[in-house]
C-alpha cells in the first residue's frame, strides 16, 4: 500500500486510505485464486467473478469499488516485484483520481510458487 501511495504522490494524487472491508474481500479473492490457479485465465474474460466481491463491498460500504487482479511468474518470488507488477497491471485503477480507499491481499500458491494479488480501490464518501 505504501508503494501504491508513493506512486500516487508522484503523479499528484491524494493518498489512498486502508479500508478493512476492501482488505477482507481481497483476501478471500486472493485465497480463491491461490486454490484454483486456472481461475486467473477466466478473470480477464469474465468480470462476474470480480463483480461478486465488488457487490459485497458496495453493500457494506456504499463504495464505488473497482477490483484488480494479477499474478507473477513462479520464477519471481520477490514480494516487492509482485507490488511492482501490480502497479503496472492495475495502473488505471490505481491512477483513478476519484479513488480514496484501498484494500489488497497477496497469497502464494504453495504448489507452484505463483503469487496472486487482488486490490480493491474505490471512492467512499
Amino acid at each position: 500500500m505504501n508503494r501504491i501511495n508513493d506512486h500516487r504522490e508522484e503523479i499528484n494524487l491524494t493518498e489512498l486510505e486502508f479500508n478493512p472491508i476492501f482488505f477482507e474481500q481481497a483476501k478471500r479473492f486472493a485465497s480463491e485464486l491461490a486454490d484454483n490457479p486456472g481461475l486467473r485465465e477466466q478473470i480477464s474474460k469474465d468480470d462476474q467473478i470480480i463483480s461478486r466481491y465488488t457487490s459485497v463491498i458496495k453493500a457494506q460500504t456504499g463504495a464505488n469499488a473497482k477490483g484488480c487482479t494479477g499474478f507473477s511468474a513462479s520464477s519471481n518470488l520477490d514480494p516487492n516485484e509482485v507490488v511492482k507488477i501490480m502497479t503496472q497491471t492495475c495502473r488505471s485503477t490505481i491512477d483513478d483520481r476519484n479513488a480514496n480507499a484501498i484494500g489488497g491481499a497477496v497469497f502464494q500458491n504453495a504448489n507452484n510458487g505463483d503469487y496472486f494479488y487482488v486490490t480493491f480501490i474505490g471512492k467512499i464518501d
